[in-house]
């Protein structure tokens, strides 16, 4: 044989090799799809599976998570990666259309990509509604379908930022029809369904029916959370609109909150701009006022209850505290106190317990060495409050307190008295090296006597 035909022979099996080598990379991931969907009919697919559907998507299900683990960071470069993965998904579900772990997986491995973020939505919507469909095979709703429907939610809310409203609460909606659906999941669908339907009453009135309906503690305790923190956004809506009153007839932010709660002109037009809002949702066009709860402070298991404020009626925190303007990093911002009082209860009362036993264990005597006291009763006192507020503790009652939240007495510690230092006010160390032998770090007895003598300053 000549040699230019072996030659021949030589090229034209590299470029068969070569190609085949590429026509195995472009597709060997799409294998399911390609040829057990595309390039055949239903009734060939039949026959092909042999009646192991289920079989065949659990192995695509775990070419899938294969693929992911090794691609996942190429999908937004690389779309037709991503389009191959999402065909594999595609090709699972036809096999099983009620493959709970595979909608969950691919619902989340799909919002890798920024494009995925939609398919995923979808993806576990029309998975949601697949468990959910009932036929002569299967009669009732999947139990456990709320968990596909709540991922889709999650996806809505967090992953695309409530780009599109409806999407979450559609799918928390959706979820409440399979049977083991949990309790908590209606409170996040009144959430979310307040995105579609701004007006706070008619959720409030469910959050609180359902409390009070509920013999559970914690599930009482959790809805009243919630009708708080739907109250405390619509007073900040009306504070907002006072403030910003404020700042057109002035030039400036206001510093002190009787600058907006003793100007009748103010509050008159943060009334009629709450009202405006309001307008839009309220029944037959009339606008409301805030909404306030009736007991910020209600005992446990005890009846919730809100009402909607007349004029002059100022919003009242629902967390039992007062609305003040306090300087936060710099700037004047409005917050209400409630919430930084029962964090700081929460602080106090355990560490107070702690000092009773000491003084029992001690013939009365206050602890004058905190470290000490600390590791003796293997605990850690916290440094400040919520606000920055530092601890104290008043020797005479031997109990621990902090300093009370107040406009004269701004929030002094890191992070909130914080100041950036520049560039000319960075220290050098190097150059205190022969003071540092001297000094030793402040103890914690150092650090709450010192607030001690502050304060009664």
């Amino acid at each position: 044989m000549k040699p230019k035909f072996v030659l021949l022979a030589i090229v034209l099996l590299a470029l068969y090799l070569v190609g085949q080598k590429l026509a195995w990379d472009s597709q060997r991931y799409d294998y399911v799809n390609n040829y057990m969907n595309r390039y055949t009919s239903a009734k060939m697919r039949k026959v092909l599976t042999a009646g192991h559907d289920a079989l065949l998507a659990d192995l695509a299900m775990i070419r899938g998570i294969q693929f992911y683990g090794m691609n996942y960071p190429l999908f937004d470069k690389k779309p037709t990666m991503y389009n191959q993965f999402k065909s594999l998904a595609d090709a699972t579900i036809d096999m099983d259309p009620r493959h709970f772990e595979a909608y969950r997986f691919w619902g989340f491995a799909m919002t890798s990509a920024q494009r995925g973020k939609v398919d995923a939505y979808r993806f576990l919507m029309a998975g949601a509604h697949r468990m959910a469909a009932t036929d002569e095979v299967f009669t009732i709703i999947q139990p456990n379908m709320w968990e596909v429907a709540k991922d889709a939610a999650y996806v809505a809310e967090y992953e695309l930022q409530k780009a599109t409203k409806e999407w979450g609460c559609d799918a928390y909606t959706f979820a409440e029809k399979a049977r083991d659906c949990p309790e908590f999941l209606h409170r996040l669908k009144v959430l979310a369904c307040r995105d579609v339907d701004p007006d706070p009453i008619p959720a409030l009135q469910e959050l609180a029916t359902r409390a009070n309906q509920s013999g559970n503690v914690a599930i009482w305790q959790l809805n009243l959370d919630h009708m708080r923190r739907i109250i405390s956004e619509e007073h900040k809506r009306f504070w907002d609109a006072a403030s910003q009153a404020y700042y057109e007839i002035h030039g400036a932010s206001p510093t002190r909150i009787e600058q907006l709660t003793k100007n009748v002109g103010i509050l008159k037009k943060a009334v009629q701009e709450y009202q405006k809002v309001s307008s839009e949702w309220a029944e037959g066009g009339v606008g409301q006022l805030y909404p306030n709860m009736v007991n910020p402070l209600p005992e446990k298991k005890g009846k919730l209850e809100f009402r909607i404020a007349q004029i002059p009626e100022l919003p009242e925190d629902p967390y039992g505290g007062e609305y003040l303007i306090l300087d936060l990093q710099g700037k004047p911002s409005l917050v209400g106190t409630g919430i930084n009082e029962l964090e700081r209860e929460s602080f106090l009362e355990p560490i107070n317990q702690t000092l009773k036993e000491y003084q029992k264990d001690h013939n009365g005597e206050c602890p004058e060495d905190l470290d000490a006291f600390s590791q003796e009763y293997n605990l850690r006192l916290p440094v400040a409050d919520g606000f920055g507020y530092p601890l104290l503790l008043d020797y005479g009652k031997c109990e621990f307190y902090f300093p009370p939240v107040s406009e004269e007495n701004p929030p002094p510690l890191p992070p909130y008295g914080e100041e950036k230092k520049t560039a000319d006010e960075e220290i050098d160390l190097t150059l205190m090296e022969d003071d540092s032998a001297d000094s030793s770090p402040a103890s914690a007895t150092d650090e709450v006597k010192a607030g001690t003598a502050d304060s009664d300053g």
